[in-house]
């Protein structure tokens, strides 16, 4: 990804970010979730006292599916946003929006499918002391899908971290319901806690190490649903 930042004045600034993302599935039964995704924004934001600044931006993205059955999404995103001095210790984040959907789906079209939806994000860090941070946050939004071209998210985390010279250490706990746009995929929830630490080696390299328990829970599947990962609920470790 690629991002500029240019400060206007004392208490303006604008920003430009681009970038691409590849996903490359390693075994033949997931070719289908081959994609490329391009992704654009602009935002202007302005401080209003020492406590509070206001901003705007519109951001744009495009996957392209190597599978040529699969409808290739497109997004166009446009939010307010604010960032908040609550306390002495706790800063909040706040951000609300349109996501509309741009994806043309012709003949693939299923009840759902397009328009657009209200997306968010609220997102509250606080300082509980010299080297320990907790951030609470929650997002809303939609974006291109592993098996249906577009879905809908809510997802909530929670994470505390620690951090001393050139160690470093983080608990998160996340959990999400996806609802995908077609009737033919079901909706589907992850929980997920990790666990990660960074351990400095020498004084250009450290160790990194980390952990991740998930469970995948599915809703009921449409009727004539086969595919074994939609019918039953299941748990990785990483």
């Amino acid at each position: 990804s690629v991002v500029a930042d240019w400060l206007l004045d004392a208490d303006k600034n604008a920003g430009v970010t681009a970038g691409r993302i590849d996903h490359l599935p390693q075994e033949d039964e997931f070719a289908s979730q081959e994609y490329a995704t391009l992704s654009e924004s602009v935002m202007y934001q302005q401080r209003l006292a020492v406590f509070i600044s206001v901003g705007v931006s519109v951001g744009a993205s495009q996957t392209d599916f190597a599978d040529e059955e699969r409808t290739d999404p497109s997004f166009l995103q446009e939010s307010i946003f604010a960032d908040v001095k609550v306390t002495d210790s706790t800063r909040g984040q706040l951000s609300i929006g349109y996501g509309e959907d741009l994806t043309d789906y012709g003949s693939t079209n299923n009840a759902g499918s397009g328009g657009g939806a209200m997306t968010g994000s609220l997102t509250l860090e606080t300082k509980l002391s010299m080297n320990l941070v907790q951030t609470i946050q929650y997002n809303r939004g939609q974006r291109a899908g592993f098996y249906a071209d577009t879905e809908h998210y809510d997802q909530g985390s929670y994470t505390l971290g620690w951090e001393a010279d050139q160690y470093s250490a983080a608990f998160s706990a996340n959990y999400g319901k996806v609802t995908p746009v077609i009737e033919t995929v079901p909706e589907f929830s992850r929980a997920a806690f990790s666990i990660s630490g960074s351990i400095p080696m020498t004084s250009f390299m450290a160790l990194n190490v980390s952990s991740t328990y998930s469970i995948m829970m599915n809703g009921d599947p449409p009727e004539g649903v086969e595919e074994a990962e939609w019918l039953n609920d299941y748990d990785t470790w990483t």
